[in-house]
């Protein structure tokens, strides 16, 4: 019975979890109109694993106006129609790649979340 009653309470948190990430995302993103290319999901390690660990979907996804995920660290063309969602960990490497996107102007805009508080 306690089995039972801990897998059930796992699958919660993981949907409290996923509810929150997508609320944040969505409350910030309906402050400014979408933009006419969409956004592009930019993640890192880290950040793949709570989307992942959290069930988010697809559909959840396109429900955002993402078009795209690609990963921070791998090769990225310029995508200058589309805003960049960063969902990423708070490391200077990180915001290393995020400088370096701003300056080659890779992304229209952008919308940065971090996986956890600064630290």
């Amino acid at each position: 019975m306690a089995a039972s009653n801990a897998a059930a309470w796992q699958v919660s948190l993981k949907d409290v979890v996923r509810g929150t990430i997508l609320s944040l995302m969505k409350a910030k993103l309906g402050e400014t109109p979408p933009p006419a290319g969409g956004l592009v999901l930019v993640t890192d390690e880290t950040a793949d694993n709570v989307l992942s660990d959290s069930n988010c979907t697809v559909d959840e996804m396109i429900d955002l106006e993402i078009r795209e995920k690609t990963p921070l660290f791998g090769k990225r063309n310029a995508r200058p129609q589309a805003a960049a969602l960063y969902f990423l960990s708070p490391t200077l490497d990180c915001a290393r790649k995020v400088v370096e996107d701003h300056q080659r102007r890779l992304y229209s805009g952008a919308y940065i979340f971090l996986t956890e508080g600064n630290p």
